[in-house]
């Protein structure tokens, strides 16, 4: 972290190189746009998940409605997996309960999060506009860093429920799969 005394004394013996503060300003810029870039697809695959996940519960509905109707039974009477036949209203029902759980996952991601912005209500005083321009570079390195380090765990832990949503919806599928191919053979 760079750190810029206020008294003019220490100021004085501390000489910054400008070429590397304006280096240093930029690749942390792009890194602090990168993070808000991250966070913005991850939000559109969750959307894209969401639909998913609707679809699928649609699908996982039907299916246990059409078996507490008994129509689907008629067509498992043939199957050659009669172990399966009596399981699969409880693998219905366990996959729906999979998706929902895929649904709060994704829910939680597209949730309100305090991301932490630059603190440019620093910049703008008196004292700040009469500095020399690297020692203001200097001053918005340290503040975007400050958003950095508060973003990024926010952002990952958005990745994680999104991972575990992805997980729990592919785990749903190959359990509606399975009953389809019951159904089927």
């Amino acid at each position: 972290m760079i750190i810029i005394p206020d008294e003019k004394s220490k100021r004085d013996k501390i000489r910054y190189n400008r070429e590397t503060v304006k280096t240093v300003l930029s690749v942390i810029q792009k890194e602090h746009e990168a993070e808000k870039d991250r966070i913005k697809f991850i939000t559109t695959k969750v959307q894209a998940m969401l639909t998913t996940s609707g679809l699928l519960l649609t699908a996982i509905t039907f299916m246990l409605q059409a078996m507490a109707e008994k129509k689907t039974f008629a067509l498992f009477a043939g199957s050659s997996y009669p172990w399966m036949t009596q399981q699969s209203p409880k693998i219905l029902s366990i996959a729906i309960l999979t998706v929902i759980s895929a649904i709060i996952a994704f829910l939680y991601v597209l949730g309100t999060k305090s991301y932490r912005r630059i603190k440019f209500e620093k910049l703008v005083f008196d004292k700040e506009l009469i500095r020399e321009p690297h020692e203001v570079e200097a001053r918005l390195i340290a503040t975007y860093e400050e958003a950095l380090y508060g973003n990024i765990p926010i952002a990952d832990k958005l990745v994680l429920f999104y991972k575990i949503g992805s997980i729990m919806v592919i785990i749903a599928s190959i359990m509606l799969f399975a009953v389809t191919l019951n159904i089927l053979l």
